[in-house]
């Protein structure tokens, strides 16, 4: 295979793309959901009673942890993005994968330092931002075009396995071990596990290699990109999805709690999460490569709004909340997606690691910041239920702002018929 169909996909079909490109979809799969996003995302809320019952702090203090992810992100993303554009994905991900095993290791010497737990938070962002989406996607944009939405789909289906598995999985540790062998249990996960496959399977698609290769593809630069109205538009409309789910996602099952379910039936309805998840990334990404991806976005991240209200009136049965996890789950499965496909799309590959990090900033930001909220409301109001109704709103208004972008610069679009 040339460069000139590496990069590009051009002369290949969607089954052949596939066909070259399961190596790294595998790695990635594995790589991402073991990485920083959803490893710890997820299995922090179980780390919350044992916390509280070690160190005496709030629910709300120990779920603020989420909180600091943004700063190392903000920090990060964009020096990320810039390493990808120039030396490719793949030993930015190497280097990361194994920084971010020891930044969850360090987690099992916490003490009784608010602070310090904060601290270790700040650090593992910092050290394991190569892990997030920026670095996968760039390398799967780069192998797939025809298939991009599928692909993408399938890669970043990782998160939902995750969300399966791992609070689980961290459950019985705690119990069978303590919280402090537990988080070593979780570190070796990606140090022992998607190390190997990185290093085995990951590559980055031939033009991407080398710096100059960028020069050679087609699509703005960041300072073009920051220029336009689409760049903000989806920022802003992230930003508001982002708040919505990084609210719901790790506080879930203490809603449920709180509504008079016990525990077993709120780890039931939360565990959806995970599943649905999965289902979304794989549905989102079949559908981006047939149908406009802003309107994919508006059904995916407004319908979550329904969520809110359910989780709000707990009277209408477990039935219809277990709903409400699989409405959240699927926005949550497309998010990702989304921003990977329409950033290649409205702004092309030539600065994709660069302005991909820029949006993730705003998508990091809502979702970090907002995980503790629910918990404050719910300390000073008595109640999730404000919280809530604020939520649903903005998902509303996120989707609906996606409607906006307009049509794929014919340049960007995708190849063949």
């Amino acid at each position: 295979m040339t460069d000139a169909t590496a990069g590009s996909g051009q002369s290949l079909t969607t089954g052949q793309e596939f066909a070259r490109g399961w190596p790294i979809l595998l790695s990635a799969l594995i790589g991402f959901g073991l990485g920083l996003s959803a490893l710890t995302f997820y299995t922090n809320q179980v780390f919350v009673t044992p916390l509280m019952e070690a160190f005496g702090w709030k629910a709300s203090q120990i779920q603020a942890g989420i909180v600091f992810m943004p700063i190392g992100t903000i920090l990060m993303a964009p020096i990320i993005g810039g390493l990808c554009d120039k030396y490719g994905a793949r030993p930015v991900v190497l280097v990361s994968i194994l920084l971010y095993a020891a930044s969850v290791a360090s987690f099992s010497l916490l003490t009784p330092s608010l602070i310090g737990y904060y601290a270790h938070w700040i650090g593992m962002s910092l050290l394991g931002a190569g892990t997030l989406a920026i670095t996968w996607t760039k390398a799967i944009n780069g192998w797939f075009d025809r298939g991009r939405g599928i692909a993408l789909g399938v890669a970043l289906a990782g998160s939902g396995l995750t969300g399966f598995f791992a609070p689980q999985l961290a459950n019985w540790a705690i119990d069978a071990h303590g919280w402090r062998t537990a988080y070593l249990i979780l570190a070796a996960l990606p140090a022992v596990v998607a190390f190997p496959l990185a290093l085995l399977l990951f590559r980055d698609p031939p033009k991407s290699i080398v710096a100059a290769g960028a020069a050679d593809l087609p699509g703005m630069t960041g300072k073009e990109a920051l220029a336009t109205a689409r760049f903000w538009i989806m920022a802003v409309a992230f930003l508001f999805i982002s708040i919505g789910v990084g609210a719901l996602i790790p506080n879930m099952f203490r809603i449920l709690v709180s509504d008079g379910f016990t525990t077993a039936q709120a780890a039931q309805v939360a565990g959806l999460i995970g599943l649905s998840v999965i289902a979304g990334r794989i549905i989102a990404g079949v559908l981006l490569d047939r149908v406009w991806a802003p309107l994919v976005a508006f059904v995916f991240l407004s319908v979550p709004a329904i969520s809110c209200l359910l989780l709000a009136n707990p009277e209408v049965g477990l039935q219809y909340l277990a709903i409400a996890a699989v409405l959240v789950g699927l926005a949550a499965g497309a998010e990702f997606d989304l921003i990977a496909y329409m950033v290649s799309r409205y702004f092309g590959m030539k600065n994709y690691g660069q302005i991909y990090s820029w949006q993730f900033i705003a998508f990091g930001v809502g979702s970090g910041f907002m995980a503790p909220v629910p918990e404050l409301v719910k300390e000073n109001f008595g109640s999730y239920d404000p919280a809530l109704y604020i939520i649903a709103a903005l998902f509303v208004i996120g989707g609906s702002m996606l409607l906006l972008m307009g049509r794929y610069p014919k340049e960007y679009a995708r190849a063949g018929p």
